[in-house]
């Protein structure tokens, strides 16, 4: 190799070196920012209304009365959000006891619905008190109950099926989720937030006027009022944040 090229080299590998530090850097600087007004106003919001399923239980055997709310499910394994299976069907079943509140939202007479994200899997039928429902593709809601009554329960069973054994599978998240009829969605008010906030980073990043404006919108909603008050209202969205996302 002549001087010339190792001294090329010499050159053109700091350099190199150089570019992918400071594209690490940047790399890791993005991932630690801390949320936005937006994103913390929406999660705590969508708080509100969400809440984990408490309990899961997991098997592989195929019985017929699965399904059935008389089978006695007590010595199944219990399962959590991210541990994996190998099998290439599975049984779930969650035995969902409807609370008063959620996060001290009254949810007596609203909908709840059942949100399941997997990871791996093919097919998802879901059965609700041994009936099988119409609704039922993963990751999208399952409707549980148009009127939701306080220490009901309600019996949950989920045929999981994947394309073979061998393969990850597991639950990525089982959320159970409120809706009322007579009140404005906190989620819903969340997600304008967000919406407002993106469009004004895409079409008016300088517009200092309109990102105080959605300031002072997140800033009118009592998020600690909101989360601890049992029957209070969570308020309708601001006009300022319609208004806002009406003229972006």
């Amino acid at each position: 190799m002549s001087s010339a090229h190792k001294w090329g080299w010499s050159v053109v590998l700091p350099l190199l070196m150089c570019s992918a530090t400071l594209a690490s850097r940047s790399f890791a600087e993005q991932r630690v920012q801390p949320p936005t007004m937006s994103e913390t106003a929406e999660a705590r919001l969508s708080s509100l209304v969400t809440l984990d399923v408490p309990d899961m239980r997991f098997s592989a055997r195929e019985d017929a009365r699965t399904a059935s709310t008389d089978l006695d499910d007590s010595a199944w394994k219990a399962i959590h959000p991210n541990e994996e299976w190998l099998e290439s069907f599975v049984w779930l079943r969650m035995r969902i006891v409807v609370p008063t509140q959620i996060h001290g939202y009254d949810i007596r007479g609203g909908r709840l619905s059942l949100s399941l994200s997997l990871r791996g899997t093919r097919a998802v039928r879901f059965f609700l008190n041994g009936v099988a429902l119409n609704a039922g593709q993963e990751r999208e809601p399952v409707l549980l109950t148009e009127h939701a009554v306080p220490g009901e329960t309600l019996l949950v069973a989920v045929y999981v099926a994947s394309d073979g054994e061998g393969e990850r599978k597991h639950i990525r998240e089982a959320k159970i989720h409120f809706e009322a009829s007579n009140r404005p969605d906190p989620a819903v008010l969340g997600q304008e937030f967000l919406v407002a906030e993106a469009m004004l980073k895409g079409l008016a990043p300088s517009d200092s006027e309109h990102s105080q404006q959605l300031s002072t919108a997140i800033n009118a909603i009592d998020l600690g009022r909101s989360l601890n008050t049992g029957r209070k209202r969570v308020p309708r969205p601001p006009q300022s944040t319609k208004a806002l996302i009406g003229r972006l």
